[in-house]
Formats: structure tokens, sequence, C-alpha cells
């Protein structure tokens, strides 16, 4: 538990929601598409909220916290990657971050790689 009392979101339901958002990608990356694309969109996360609060144990949250989560994981990992990738980059100063787990890496690639290093075709003007 954290310190103001609520659960924090486990392994366990990290590795339910990449499982499930690798088996809906559009989900995942928000293109879900049609004329029912919000009604779907909506009762993947219900379902998605329903696998992740009867876990047993972890957090128990509404199915916006869950999509909340899933956001705010998304830009950690994606914030965790590019700071490996400038310390690799980097000529060694200070220890180097930590590296990713195995889900962080499922979720990297299912976001995709140009989501951390950018568009190979792009030229950077700063480099």
């Amino acid at each position: 538990m954290t310190e103001n009392g609520r659960k924090k979101t486990t392994l366990e339901q990290r590795q339910i929601m990449i499982q499930f958002m690798e088996e809906h990608p559009d989900l995942a990356q928000n293109r879900i598409q049609g004329l029912e694309a919000r009604k779907k969109a909506a009762h993947l996360w219900e379902q998605l909220a329903i696998e992740l609060n009867s876990c047993g144990h972890g957090a128990t949250k509404s199915t916006e916290k869950w999509m909340k989560s899933w956001r705010d994981w998304r830009l950690d990992v994606k914030s965790k990657a590019s700071k490996l990738r400038n310390y690799q980059k980097g000529t060694g100063g200070g220890g180097p971050p930590a590296s990713l787990q195995e889900t962080e890496k499922r979720l990297l690639n299912l976001m995709g790689v140009e989501s951390v290093i950018g568009h190979l075709s792009i030229i950077d003007p700063a480099e």
C-alpha cells in the first residue's frame, strides 16, 4: 500500500493489462475506428477493468482510473526508455538508470520504438 492507504498496481495486474492490450492493439494505441468506435472502446475498457479488479490482490479502480493508469504507465516507460537511450549515447558520467522489466519491454514493443527514438526519416535540427 502507498502512504495514503491506496493499493498499488501489482506486477500481475500489469501483466494482465499488457496481455489484454497485445490482444487489442487498436485499443492500446487509441485507434479504434468505425461508427461504434466509442462504444467498442468503452466496452473493452470495462472488460479490462473487470479483469484487473478481479485479480484477487492489488489495486481496485474504476474504468476511468484504469485508463489513466494505462496512460501514466505508458509515459513512465517511455521516459525510462528515453533515459536509458540517452545514457547509452552519453560519455558514462554517473550511474546507469534502471533497466527495463519484461512487461515494460512488451509495452515498448506495443507502442513502437518510434515512441522513444522518434522517426528515423525525420532529421532533428538539434543534432
